[in-house]
């Protein structure tokens, strides 16, 4: 899985759990069109607000108050996921590290989940109680990945129970058309790379001989030497998340490659005061590896050819520890990243 995934994930979990400025104007609406996804909305008056940042909310009152209920959609492009096989072995993996996430946004710890449909594509429905500035609401959400889109339909309600959202929420679903099926140009059942159109990603930028120095933000000022790092399997995944956010975020890698952080084994070894992050390229031809030094709090990376030999060459070399990554340990560092979102934006709304 492309490690961008993780991130837009979280992004579309903080979305459902945040409840936004009810200062915009709002105007009568009757359907959700993006250009991508159209959507009928439910049966009644819905009050259309857009935000600063081009969202819109639709509210079951002129108010645009929570009094009535809230819905919302939450569209990501690009996201890469086109140039995977899309099969039910990945939804499942896919869909499943969003269902751990939803549990934790449960007051309750009580969530229903179903198999559900979007435009013709199988999509993942949830429905649980949440907390969102000092409310409790019921909540639903039906999420769907068609190619290199990510959609979801959001619908938040104080009095309604979970289920009568969870019905409303599947309502809209069998109400939606994405125009990507309407134009012919749908990537579903694509094979791998055949969706994408993009230059090839150029490798040479940061070479084994030449690597190329990064900022480290995420990962640095935190009092860990390699031994604490190397640890055990919870330490290994927070500094492979930690360094990839790095390259992400603040070195602005993000025009990178498909790292498969879940469905490819990827690797962490130490030598020394360094530690060494090996994170396959989902095609498998290449790898990216990331070095720490611990001491220094300065790291770099490089891209490499991966084979069976690279792989042995690298262990000999970061010999003082090597282990493979545990995909369960890298799942739940995603929820805990999520659930320290969530304190930090009930903290801010408390404010």
């Amino acid at each position: 899985m492309k490690k961008r995934w993780l991130y837009l994930m979280l992004c579309l979990l903080l979305a459902a759990n945040t409840v936004f400025a009810e200062d915009a104007p709002a105007v009568l609406a009757d359907e959700f069109d993006n250009g991508v996804f159209t959507v009928t909305l439910p049966e009644g008056d819905w009050y259309a607000a857009v935000l600063e940042d081009g969202s819109t909310y639709y509210y079951g009152d002129e108010n645009c108050s929570l009094d009535h209920g809230m819905i919302n959609f939450v569209l990501e492009r690009e996201t890469g996921l086109g140039n995977l096989e899309m099969t039910d072995e990945l939804l499942d993996m896919l869909y499943g590290n969003v269902a751990q996430s939803m549990a934790s946004a449960s007051v309750d710890g009580k969530y229903g989940q179903e198999d559900s449909e979007i435009a013709g594509h199988r999509s993942i429905l949830f429905w649980y109680r949440a907390e969102m500035s000092g409310l409790i609401l019921s909540v639903g959400m039906d999420m769907v990945v068609v190619g290199d889109d990510m959609f979801a339909i959001m619908y938040s309600h104080p009095d309604l129970s979970p289920e009568e959202v969870k019905d409303v929420v599947k309502e809209m679903s069998a109400k939606t058309v994405y125009a990507g099926d309407s134009a012919g140009d749908s990537t579903e059942g694509s094979t791998p790379g055949s969706a994408s159109a993009a230059a090839p990603f150029d490798y040479s930028m940061a070479t084994e001989e030449e690597p190329h120095s990064m900022a480290v933000s995420f990962v640095a000022g935190r009092d860990m030497n390699a031994a604490m790092w190397m640890m055990n399997e919870e330490s290994r995944a927070a500094l492979t998340m930690l360094l990839s956010m790095d390259l992400y975020f603040t070195e602005g890698l993000q025009e990178d490659p498909e790292y498969d952080l879940f469905s490819q084994p990827s690797y962490v070894g130490s030598l020394d005061d360094t530690v060494c992050v090996i994170t396959p390229v989902k095609t498998g031809e290449m790898t990216l590896v990331m070095l720490f030094d611990t001491a220094a709090e300065t790291a770099c990376y490089y891209f490499t050819e991966w084979n069976e030999e690279a792989l042995e060459r690298l262990q000999e070399t970061y010999s003082d520890q090597f282990y493979e990554n545990s995909t369960q340990a890298l799942t739940d560092y995603v929820v805990q990243m999520q659930q320290a979102i969530d304190e930090y934006t009930s903290g801010q709304n408390a404010e």
